[in-house]
């Protein structure tokens, strides 16, 4: 089995279609490194569109909490009239590691970005630690795939973008440069960086927001099988801390 998070454990499936439970271990999260675990997040779980998914849990569960880092309820979205899903309940607790499996053009992105506040869902509520993320900054650090680097600025330029107008942001990105490798670079023009290094940068970024819920839509493309277990070692210590993610 390679590209697969340490000691992984299922906690508990939601929604299984195509593969049995134990199919998912080997054929769904074994070829993440492949792009077939489009979407991880931290403390949210839920079945969706026949999408593929399940709960996994990275060691021992973050500490209880009495609210749930992510709680949505009745949850759609249309285009047009055109449902890309509906009925949606949804309850993460703190510590949680939730992966969605599932082919292209299934909803994962609209999903993540009706969580994280991006888009307003057209029926039903979601809830961020009892706020709505669309309403209260700082509920929700959301990574969509290639949208959140500037190519006309550098990459600590980048950096000094998201910094200033979030007071949630933190120091972290200093160390996760580092750590992933571009330190180097930051003073290069984004549009010079290659994907991966992009995919990086995103990831400093992201994670150097102290928020309760991390939504990542894939989170490792591009990268190499070293650099997905250390972006993989990256998130569990955010889960030990008891954040949740998607």
């Amino acid at each position: 089995m390679v590209g697969v998070l340490p000691n992984v454990l299922a906690t508990r499936t939601i929604a299984v279609q195509l593969v049995t439970t134990e199919n998912i271990a080997s054929v769904g999260f074994a070829t993440e490194h492949c792009r077939l675990v489009p979407l991880v997040v931290y403390s949210v779980g839920a079945a969706v569109l026949g999408v593929l998914l399940t709960r996994w849990q990275l060691y021992d569960r973050g500490p209880t909490m009495s609210e749930p880092a992510l709680a949505a309820d009745g949850l759609g979205k249309s285009f047009s009239g055109d449902a890309v899903f509906d009925k949606l309940d949804l309850t993460v607790d703190s510590g949680e590691v939730v992966v969605l499996l599932g082919p292209n053009g299934t909803g994962k992105s609209v999903l993540a970005s009706c969580l994280a506040g991006g888009l307003s869902p057209s029926e039903g509520t979601v809830e961020v630690s009892g706020d709505e993320p669309a309403t209260i900054p700082g509920t929700t650090s959301f990574l969509l795939q290639d949208a959140l680097c500037l190519n006309r600025l550098t990459g600590r330029e980048n950096i000094t973008f998201y910094d200033q107008p979030n007071p949630s942001f933190t120091d972290r990105w200093r160390t996760l440069v580092e750590t992933f490798g571009i330190d180097d670079q930051l003073d290069d023009r984004a549009d010079q960086y290659s994907g991966g290094m992009r995919r990086k940068l995103e990831l400093a970024i992201s994670l150097s927001v102290e928020t309760p819920l991390y939504i990542l839509d894939e989170p490792t493309a591009a990268l190499d099988l070293t650099m997905v277990r250390e972006v993989h070692h990256q998130l569990s210590k955010l889960r030990d801390r008891g954040k949740a993610s998607s």
